[in-house]
């Protein structure tokens, strides 16, 4: 019987032949799959950047503020940042903060141009005068916007810790312009940049910050190449310490990726 009704409505039928599928573009596709492969892996890399799992949120909320910025979004002002669980303590924006201004340097490619330098004392943001300026001039390119941007964020969130002296550094080529007479006058006119563009935010005090011009007269490198000429020709945001920590605790101490600090 169970023969007879395979034959019947099995066996008996014949099947239509496929239609053969025409392949489809896979470009788009696979764009798309890397463009969500290169987005998570980004949020990973914010993620690894922070001290632990509680400072994930805080650097991830740090994070939309900086697209805010490079998008013409509107970005949280310096100072008050928000997360999940509402405004954050200073030391965590601050932490948050140098986390993500390590990443912006990083996916900008500009390790070389950008240095940080730190220890339990203080730490500095050397910026190649490359990023900023443009030859023999004192005004601030607009591509170094976002750059100071995300540096005000550390200066805000820093403010009760450090007091923040801004540098202007050349090389030691003889230097004159329409403009400026010397390396001298260009070194303080690029820290006065500096510092102008940095407090139009209200949210940092004046009080805190200076600026000086140092001209070829504190080098990093010796003046031997056009390599190290342009690692001198720098700008130097130096943090100092308020106050020296008064031990070494590590449980008092915060590490970000290799700098210490002490809240």
């Amino acid at each position: 019987m169970a023969e007879d009704f395979d034959l019947e409505f099995g066996g008996g039928r014949k099947k239509k032949p496929r239609e053969e599928q025409r392949p489809t573009d896979l470009g788009p596709l696979m764009f798309a799959a890397l463009a969500i492969i290169l987005l998570a892996f980004f949020i990973l890399l914010v993620s690894m950047a922070t001290i632990d799992s509680s400072k994930r949120i805080e650097a991830l909320g740090s994070l939309l503020g900086t697209f805010g910025a490079l998008g013409g979004g509107i970005s949280p002002k310096p100072g008050e940042m928000v997360g999940r669980g509402g405004v954050r303590t200073a030391s965590q924006r601050f932490i948050a903060s140098l986390s993500l201004f390590q990443e912006l340097v990083k996916a900008r490619g500009l390790e070389k141009e950008i240095l940080l330098q730190g220890g339990f004392k203080g730490f500095t943001i050397s910026l190649s005068s490359g990023v900023m300026f443009g030859p023999g001039a004192g005004e601030l390119l607009p591509k170094s916007y976002v750059l100071l941007d995300t540096v005000k964020f550390i200066i805000a969130d820093g403010q009760k810790r450090f007091r923040v002296r801004i540098e202007g550094h050349t090389d030691d080529l003889p230097f004159s312009n329409a403009r400026y007479e010397s390396n001298w006058e260009l070194s303080v006119a690029r820290a006065i940049s500096v510092l102008r563009y940095i407090l139009r935010d209200t949210g940092i005090k004046g009080d805190q910050l200076e600026a000086v011009g140092f001209a070829e007269f504190r080098p990093k490198s010796k003046n031997d190449s056009p390599e190290n000429r342009a690692r001198n020709r720098r700008v130097d945001i130096v943090f100092l310490s308020k106050k020296p920590p008064r031990d070494l605790d590590p449980k008092k101490v915060i590490d970000v990726k290799g700098f210490k600090f002490t809240f």
